[in-house]
């Protein structure tokens, strides 16, 4: 019996990052602090926009140099 080949593509899957847990995170002690909840909206989508545009959860300020 002949063995057959496996087809493997070693291509680099684009990973797609998940901000959900760092900004529940930032939620929750915006919360804990006592800011207002549309105080807190806010604050967490800027901080959803940022990292969405430095695509990293851990930007820099080298990066955009």
């Amino acid at each position: 019996m002949s063995r057959k080949r496996l087809n493997v593509d070693w291509e680099q899957v684009e990973c797609v990052l998940d901000l959900n847990p760092y900004l529940k995170r930032y939620k929750t002690h915006l919360i804990d602090t006592g800011l207002r909840n549309s105080t807190v909206e806010s604050y967490v989508w800027l901080v959803r926009s940022y990292l969405k545009y430095a695509e990293t959860n851990r930007p820099t300020t080298t990066d955009f140099e």
